[in-house]
C-alpha cells in the first residue's frame, strides 16, 4: 500500500484483503497472497463479457495470450474475460520494477486479447 501511494495510486482495500487500483483508466486488483509472500498476482478482470455464441472465440483468444504473451494469463470467469499477471518474487522485491511492469503487460495483453478475438 505504502509503494503503491508513493507512485500516486490511490489504492483501495476491499473486503478480501485484496488491493484495488486504477491504472490507464482500467481497474486492477492485486491479490492478498499472504499464504504465499512470495508470489504476486495482478487482475486485469472483466475485460470482454462474452455472449454464448462468442464464448469459444473469447476462449480461444484467452489461449492465444498465454501463449504469447510472457507471464500473463487469460481465463474465462462466467463468461468474462480475465487476465492475471503472475510471477515469484524474492523476500525483499524492487516494486519498482515488477508492478509497472505487470501493469503495462495486462494493458499490453488487453489488446493482443482484442486484437486475437477479431482474426
Amino acid at each position: 500500500m505504502d509503494y503503491l501511494r508513493g507512485q500516486g495510486f490511490r489504492p483501495e482495500l476491499d473486503e478480501d484483503g485484496d488491493i484495488r487500483i486504477k491504472y490507464q483508466m482500467l481497474n486492477f486488483i492485486i491479490f492478498d497472497n499472504t499464504s504465499d509472500e512470495n508470489y504476486l498476482q495482478i487482475a486485469l478482470p472483466f475485460i470482454y463479457e462474452a455472449s454464448d455464441d462468442k464464448l469459444i472465440d473469447a476462449l480461444l483468444a484467452c489461449n492465444e495470450v498465454c501463449k504469447g504473451r510472457k507471464v500473463v494469463k487469460g481465463t474465462m470467469i462466467n463468461n468474462n474475460a480475465w487476465l492475471f499477471f503472475e510471477v515469484l518474487i524474492d523476500k525483499n522485491p524492487d516494486y519498482d520494477d515488477i508492478i509497472p511492469r505487470g501493469l503495462e503487460m495486462l494493458v499490453g495483453a488487453r489488446q493482443y486479447f482484442y486484437d486475437q478475438l477479431n482474426k
